[in-house]
């Protein structure tokens, strides 16, 4: 994908999600505006008419229910197949995250190694390292171009790269390792594989961020380029001597990168109280819509 070609990647997204949310509509609203003619006009003398009305309800919104879920398990099988194949480069196996994401665990290279795919849709590729500091880097924009933080580095420069730490002198000793600037470059350039992009160093792990990312992105070529070049970074963290401000990771960051497990139970939890709450209110409108017309006659 080249950078003219995301705004109309983007474009083409917020079309299908345009059409399929009025596609809905020119079924929900029709539908409703029935049922409503119908609870004030159709006589309840009729075991089959009062029938007709509760159960109508429960069959529409069961219905929109059914062929979201249809739809959501095709989308999930559809994006754990293309990602299973990219990341079996890394010799990871994939499970589960949340309701269409997916999540990679595993050991590369002695390294422990963590990917996931979310809504968004936005992919994360982690390896862990020691780094006890906290750093970014990203394509520059007219907000972190301000920070007072940014380290200047012609390389960094050169590409448009706006790189910030809490340690200045300790990123600079980092840019100076073999290999870790083209590293940053490629992996926080403007190569126009997603709508942005960055690389977080935590005090336990450096991470990419690909935000709005087409799938065809996300090939086994480009996992393992990105791994390679976080792991040459990570190893560099690894090798330095202790930042003048060493920081350890909040028991959140640790849970997020190594147990996302946690997120993906309840989100089936809220999925569950959702639709338990649609039917609900479907019967209980139905049953209101009967008494209200029988108690008029």
């Amino acid at each position: 994908m080249t950078p003219s070609a995301q705004p109309q990647t983007h474009a083409r997204g917020c079309l299908i999600q345009a059409v399929i949310s009025f596609v809905v509509a020119c079924v929900m609203i029709p539908t409703v505006l029935g049922l409503a003619f119908l609870a004030n006009n159709v006589r309840y003398d009729s075991p089959w008419t009062t029938a007709l009305m509760i159960g109508a309800p429960l069959v529409l919104v069961g219905g929109v229910l059914l062929l979201g879920l249809g739809f959501g398990v095709w989308n999930r099988r559809r994006i754990a197949r293309w990602l299973d194949a990219a990341m079996l480069s890394l010799g990871l196996n994939g499970r589960p995250y949340t309701l269409i994401g997916r999540q990679y665990h595993g050991e590369v290279q002695g390294r422990a190694v963590h990917a996931r795919f979310r809504k968004g849709p936005a992919f994360e590729l982690a390896v862990e390292c020691d780094a006890r500091t906290r750093m970014t880097a990203s394509a520059g924009n007219a907000l972190n171009r301000r920070a007072d933080t940014a380290i200047s580095h012609p390389a960094l420069d050169a590409g448009d790269i706006v790189f910030r730490a809490g340690d200045p002198a300790h990123a600079r000793a980092l840019l100076e390792r073999p290999g870790v600037v083209d590293a940053l470059v490629r992996l926080s350039g403007r190569q126009g594989i997603a709508w942005a992009r960055n690389v977080i160093v935590l005090p336990h792990a450096i991470k990419l961020n690909l935000h709005r990312v087409g799938m065809g992105a996300i090939t086994a070529e480009s996992v393992q380029s990105w791994h390679h070049d976080l792991l040459l970074i990570a190893r560099a963290l690894d090798a330095m001597a202790d930042p003048g401000d060493v920081l350890t990771p909040t028991a959140h960051e640790v849970d997020v990168l190594r147990h996302p497990d946690r997120i993906l139970r309840m989100g089936y939890r809220i999925v569950a109280v959702i639709m338990v709450l649609l039917l609900g209110l479907a019967l209980c409108g139905g049953l209101l819509g009967v008494w209200l017309s029988s108690a008029s006659t």
